[in-house]
């Protein structure tokens, strides 16, 4: 049973570390990115990525993609319109969820607004 339980945590092991290394290796892409709701999902993500190993880097992208999302939002809104884009589209409050995620680690006031 001791063999099997070794396996099974050297397995889980190497999965671990195959995801972190393609984890990684997605970090070049990810400003690239010009979907509101791709980088929502990314800070949403990297905020719990975060949570988890406290890496700078993901604090760093939370930064620059939250900051990104804000533009959008003023660039977008009018006195009658508010919102990041000129229309609604799918999984609209994901980017609402996101802000809120990166004021939780920023504590920029512009995201929590």
């Amino acid at each position: 049973m001791e063999l099997k339980q070794h396996c099974l945590k050297s397995k889980n092991k190497l999965i671990s570390n195959k995801a972190e290394d393609l984890f990684d290796k997605s970090f070049s892409i990810i400003k690239t990115l010009e979907s509101p709701r791709a980088k929502a999902f990314l800070i949403i993500g990297l905020y719990h990525h975060y949570q988890r190993f406290g890496r700078k880097r993901d604090l760093e992208m939370i930064k620059i993609l939250a900051d990104s999302l804000c533009n959008l939002y003023e660039e977008n809104s009018s006195s009658k319109w508010k919102w990041f884009e000129p229309y609604l589209n799918y999984s609209n409050a994901k980017m609402c969820e996101a802000l809120f995620l990166a004021y939780l680690e920023t504590k920029n006031e512009k995201h929590l607004e």
